[in-house]
């Protein structure tokens, strides 16, 4: 764990990040409140600052656009109880990056989402502007973020969504390009693919014939 805490430190360090990791206490979703303790740890050396639920729930509405619901509902399952009771307020946890692709040289190339596919109904029916009025927020982070890469490497680092069917060989990917008018604009898109045969290789294929800004 903490060997992948260095190399992501080594890596964010060519565009000039600071990476920090927020340690979320695992207990009971009825015992959480605002004064919930929250762990942050950031720099090469871990330093260790303890905050409280409320302090964090402040710093997602600054740092990501002002406060944001999910829905009434919130989060049924989640990846910790603490996502989950945010999931009903309107500081729902930012999503994270699924995947990056770095070059021989350590640059960031690609940043990849994933999107499981576990209904019946054909892939072509689920893509991102079926659902995207929820996933708003999340795309403009993503966009974001791949043009400060982007311009910070002098490298054109394409925004990729990877679907993927659970119940079929099914995959399909398409390159968000921009969002313009609450819509999603889709520059690429591979049609409905064999995983069998490809997939995961296209990724590579489209990033590669893509031309670089700089060296």
């Amino acid at each position: 764990m903490y060997e992948t805490y260095r190399e992501l430190v080594g890596l964010l360090g060519h565009y000039g990040q600071e990476i920090s990791t927020i340690l979320l206490p695992e207990i009971p979703p009825d015992q959480i409140t605002e004064e919930t303790p929250v762990w942050v740890l950031r720099g090469t050396e871990l330093e260790s600052l303890r905050i409280n639920l409320k302090t964090l729930m402040e710093r997602i509405k600054g740092h990501s656009g002002g406060p944001i619901r999910m829905g009434r509902k919130g989060l049924n399952f989640g990846t910790s109880a603490i996502e989950c009771y945010l999931s009903k307020t309107d500081s729902v946890f930012p999503g994270d990056v699924d995947s990056v692709v770095v070059d021989e040289r350590n640059r960031i190339r690609g940043v990849i989402e994933y999107k499981k596919h576990t209904l019946a109904d054909h892939i072509e029916n689920h893509l991102i502007a079926s659902y995207f009025y929820k996933d708003k927020r999340k795309y403009e982070r993503l966009l974001a973020l791949t043009h400060y890469y982007s311009t910070e490497s002098n490298l054109n680092v394409p925004l990729i969504i990877f679907y993927y069917a659970s119940n079929s060989v099914s995959t399909r990917l398409q390159l968000l390009q921009s969002i313009e008018h609450d819509t999603p604009v889709i520059c690429q898109d591979s049609g409905n693919l064999d995983s069998r045969t490809k997939g995961a290789k296209t990724v590579f294929d489209w990033i590669s014939d893509m031309p670089l800004k700089g060296r």
